[in-house]
């Protein structure tokens, strides 16, 4: 993946954490904020406990990532594989971005609750890992909690988790994913200590439509990979198939015909006439 595809991908995780990431998962850090910090700590200790929240996150984005681009590299075995599969993530990726802009309630279809209300062994799962570590001592307890988020069902986790399966190695796939996690640390760390209440609905907005430009140019232009990796693979065939035929047509010249009867019928070399002796008077 190229350095430009990750600075992407930092600038959209930046806007996206600013209109989406704040609304949907500022509950958590809130929660934890209120309910596991006191408000007499110290800065160095919240600080602290802020960092370990992100850092969990990104641990779970970079597993994901891992996974995602170990999936897209097993589909990915050939060049014109690799380019469909580009261009199929890449129609994806703009159809999330309309459904992100203009039918985000069409994204919660693909967002399992996980609620009070949700009865499944997964959500059950959740529910008393949350309650556990929102009431343990620990600071270590809020690393727990980073995970627990960045595991949690997430429309932008998705969309990212489909750029990682583009990744030319499940290493690099792991650093897509952790550079969305770093993109969206500054705001949720921040978060922690404004709770949330300078970001106004104006600032939002006007992020969240820039998201969705990001998202538009970054889908196209993995289509315009996918397509581009397609139409390398004919080139090539296509030159290999006139590299043959050529060769072919070189082997068939007379030229090469008369020199190729020269090397197999090699001129036979004429015999040495014996030396007479001078006769003796």
């Amino acid at each position: 993946m190229e350095k430009l595809d990750l600075f992407s991908i930092f600038v959209l995780g930046l806007s996206m954490s600013l209109s989406h990431c704040i609304g949907m998962c500022g509950g958590i850090v809130i929660a934890y904020s209120n309910g596991k910090i006191h408000p007499d700590s110290n800065n160095f200790y919240q600080t602290f406990c802020h960092i370990l929240y992100n850092l969990g996150r990104i641990t779970s984005y970079m597993i994901i990532g891992g996974i995602s681009a170990a999936i897209g590299y097993g589909i990915s075995a050939s060049m014109s594989t690799k380019g469909i599969l580009f261009i199929v993530v890449g129609i994806l990726l703009v159809l999330f971005a309309f459904l992100y802009m203009f039918f985000p309630k069409a994204i919660a279809y693909f967002e399992p609750s996980i609620g009070a209300k949700s009865q499944s062994k997964i959500s059950m799962y959740f529910q008393r890992s949350f309650g556990w570590l929102m009431t343990s001592k620990s600071p270590w307890s809020f690393y727990g909690l980073g995970i627990l988020n960045g595991f949690l069902p997430c429309g932008m986790v998705y969309w990212f988790a489909l750029s990682a399966a583009l990744a030319p190695s499940i290493w690099m796939g792991m650093v897509t994913m952790g550079t969305f996690g770093i993109a969206t640390f500054l705001p949720m760390f921040v978060l922690g200590f404004i709770s949330g209440k300078m970001l106004t609905t104006s600032y939002r907005s006007f992020f969240m439509k820039l998201s969705f430009v990001l998202m538009l140019c970054f889908g196209g232009y993995s289509i315009y990979k996918g397509v581009l990796m397609l139409e390398g693979k004919k080139t090539h065939q296509m030159g290999h198939h006139m590299g043959s035929h050529q060769m072919n047509h070189h082997n068939n010249t007379p030229e090469h015909m008369e020199q190729g009867n020269h090397a197999e019928h090699p001129k036979e070399m004429p015999e040495e006439t014996p030396r007479k002796e001078p006769s003796k008077e």
